[in-house]
């Protein structure tokens, strides 16, 4: 369930009220934004005999964020995410509410029609163990390619961290790895728009594992959001790995409002 919250927690980015997404993820000064994503992961969990057969389990979950504009380039939120139901009960049994609460902050460094430039951090703790706890610093970096369409690293839009490439965990033994995201913000003339992305390399620099895409992953997210109006964008997203596909893969009803 862990996994499904994290990217419940990176969904919630996915919609934002903007006429032309370009991959600015700052607010405007004295902007408000909340949003909320209901994420479905389905997975199959193998058989362990004599106990137990192969099985396909589904849960939910839900993620709330909300983000504030602190200066026109300077932007700061938090994001938390709960489970409402798994293999084992419903919520709030077994402290199913205790999920991972997320605090962060960006601040944009460069602002061009072509090329916007934003730098952030984050700070996750999970309220059922708070052992389990990791930071990370990024960058939220897009280059518009054509009037529809921009490419971008990090997150391509607001209400969440600017980046997580830099993940430093807490354990015992603290675990330090890099990735390298790279996607596709596309935004045609109607009020329609969509993002895909995927991971280049999962980089170990202390405690975990190199992962390369095509030889160990080959994961894809994506979503696609209609502007319902001025303030209010609604959609879904969707995560695998189609290295196996279905095999274990998530997706979400995302709904998110932004003051102007």
């Amino acid at each position: 369930m862990k996994s499904l919250l994290v990217v419940i927690l990176a969904a919630s980015t996915a919609a934002f009220a903007d006429d032309g997404p370009d991959g600015t993820v700052t607010l405007p000064q004295g902007a408000i934004a909340v949003a909320g994503v209901v994420g479905v992961k389905v997975e199959d969990v193998p058989a362990a005999p004599p106990l137990t057969s192969a099985s396909r389990v589904t849960s939910e979950s839900l993620s709330v964020a909300a983000a504030f504009g602190i200066t026109s380039d300077v932007t700061g939120g938090v994001t938390y995410a709960a489970e409402l139901h798994d293999a084992e009960g419903s919520f709030p049994s077994n402290g199913r509410w205790k999920g991972p609460l997320l605090v962060h902050g960006e601040m944009r460094l460069h602002a061009e029609p072509l090329v916007v430039v934003t730098v952030g951090g984050d700070v996750v703790v999970h309220l059922e163990n708070s052992e389990d706890r990791a930071i990370h610093l990024g960058v939220a970096a897009a280059v518009r390619l054509s009037p529809m369409l921009a490419l971008y690293t990090g997150a391509p839009l607001p209400n969440g961290p600017a980046g997580q490439q830099l993940t430093i965990e807490s354990s015992t033994n603290t675990a330090t790895s890099l990735t390298v995201p790279v996607g596709l913000l596309v935004h045609p003339a109607l009020p329609v728009y969509g993002f895909v992305e995927t991971k280049l390399a999962q980089l170990s620099i202390s405690n975990s594992t190199n992962r390369f895409l095509f030889d160990d992953f080959i994961p894809v997210e994506m979503g696609a959001f209609y502007r319902a109006s001025d303030e209010l964008d609604v959609g879904l997203t969707f995560s695998d790995d189609l290295q196996h596909p279905g095999d274990r893969y998530t997706f979400g009803l995302a709904a998110r409002y932004a003051s102007h």
